[in-house]
C-alpha cells in the first residue's frame, strides 16, 4: 500500500511536471530501435525502462543495474529525453526498485510517461 500511494504521487507529479515541459504524444507513438531511442514525433529522445517483480530492471528491453540506469538517465538529462515508464503489478505493490527507479527520475528531473505493461502501448490513465 505503501509503495500504492509514493507511486500515485509520483504520477501525479510528473504528469503535471510533464505537461510543462513536452507537447501532448499520442498514444501510437512510434519509437525507432536505438539504444536511447529517439521519440519520431517531435524528435525526444527516450528511454524505455520496466521494472519486473522480482526486482530487474529492463532499460530499452535489456536488464541493467541501478547504477547503469543512473548512467542512462544522466545522459538522457543532458539530451532533454524522456523516460517511459512501466512495472509488473501496476495496480498493486511494487518492488522497491520500482521506487528506486522513480527516484532516479526525480533527481535528474526527467519528464515521465507511465504504461500499462511492458509493450508501451497503452497509457497508464
Amino acid at each position: 500500500m505503501k509503495y500504492n500511494i509514493y507511486f500515485l504521487c509520483f504520477l501525479f507529479f510528473f504528469t503535471i511536471s510533464g505537461c510543462n515541459q513536452q507537447k501532448a504524444e499520442s498514444t501510437n507513438s512510434e519509437l525507432t530501435s536505438d539504444s536511447t531511442q529517439v521519440h519520431s514525433e517531435n524528435n525526444e529522445r527516450s528511454l524505455k525502462v520496466f521494472v519486473f517483480m522480482n526486482g530487474d530492471i529492463s532499460s530499452d528491453g535489456k536488464i541493467v543495474s541501478l547504477e547503469q540506469l543512473d548512467s542512462e538517465f544522466k545522459y538522457l538529462s543532458n539530451d532533454k529525453g524522456i523516460v517511459f515508464y512501466s512495472r509488473e503489478n501496476i495496480e498493486g505493490d511494487g518492488p522497491e526498485e520500482s521506487m528506486k527507479v522513480i527516484d532516479l527520475v526525480a533527481k535528474y528531473e526527467l519528464p515521465v510517461q507511465f504504461y500499462t505493461d511492458s509493450t508501451f502501448k497503452e497509457i497508464f490513465n
